[in-house]
């Protein structure tokens, strides 16, 4: 059951982010590339219409490495993989191989975007529930707080 309620909640964000890959996969990778790309995407979010989060954890790794090495390390295109790659690891339990993504993804948001920059927001508030999920409140707080005015301050507070 797990597993499938997160499929369902992780689809939408990964066809966004397969998306992004097709729009910058026509501007700055070969096409090869960009079919390579759309392919693993595609198997990716197949899997996870399907409920197999687990299966879609070694799919999301080859995107990830195909984007770092197209794109480069830090370019948010692989930070919005970090986080995807994130996000399929905490919701099976993997916090351990979570935390270090999503802290990548920080990174590289906030040196394209700067610090308070909406993009921030997800991969801050997916690195406090782990470290909630982890008994590690004292830390988990402020990030899951500044996640939320991020938000607050670029949809107002009562956005959905």
């Amino acid at each position: 059951m797990r597993g499938s309620v997160a499929s369902a909640s992780l689809l939408g964000r990964v066809c966004i982010a397969v998306s992004l890959v097709l729009a910058v996969g026509c501007v700055v990778v070969s096409p090869a590339t960009e079919a390579r790309l759309r392919a693993n995407a595609a198997e990716v979010e197949e899997d996870l219409r399907r409920g197999r989060v687990a299966e879609a954890i070694p799919k999301a790794r080859v995107v990830l490495a195909m984007l770092e090495q197209a794109l480069g390390p830090t370019h948010p295109q692989v930070a919005q993989w970090l986080n995807n790659l994130a996000e399929l690891l905490r919701v099976t339990g993997d916090y351990r191989g979570a935390r270090p993504l999503y802290e990548r993804a920080i990174r590289i948001y906030e040196g394209a975007y700067g610090p308070d920059h909406p993009e921030v927001a997800l991969p801050l508030g997916g690195l406090g529930t782990v470290l909630a999920a982890t008994g590690d409140y004292a830390a988990a707080k402020p990030l899951l707080e500044r996640s939320l005015q991020i938000l607050e301050r670029a949809h107002g507070p009562n956005h959905p």
